[in-house]
């Protein structure tokens, strides 16, 4: 029993020392497009991107963050200028 409460206390000091917390960011009010909001962005981000039609590529750059429509997929469109990729 002992060794299971210093096991969670390791756990929780280490989460808390670490001091990461992960940023929300919103395209535009934010960065301009996408893009630039993503080349802000470090893992464990979420980019939050306003209704409308973007016209523009993306590139995660090989980050684990998010990348999603404030209200949903229906209003929000990554339009890629038709090269097959977004």
């Amino acid at each position: 029993m002992t060794t299971g409460r210093s096991l969670i206390a390791v756990v929780a000091a280490a989460t808390v020392t670490t001091g990461v917390t992960a940023a929300d960011i919103h395209v535009p009010d934010d960065f301009p497009t996408i893009q630039a909001a993503i080349d802000a962005a470090v893992d464990g981000d979420q980019v939050l991107v306003s209704p409308g039609t973007y016209l523009e590529q993306i590139d995660l750059l090989g980050k684990a963050i998010r990348v999603e429509g404030v209200d949903g997929a229906a209003v929000t469109t990554i339009d890629a200028e038709g090269n097959g990729t977004a």
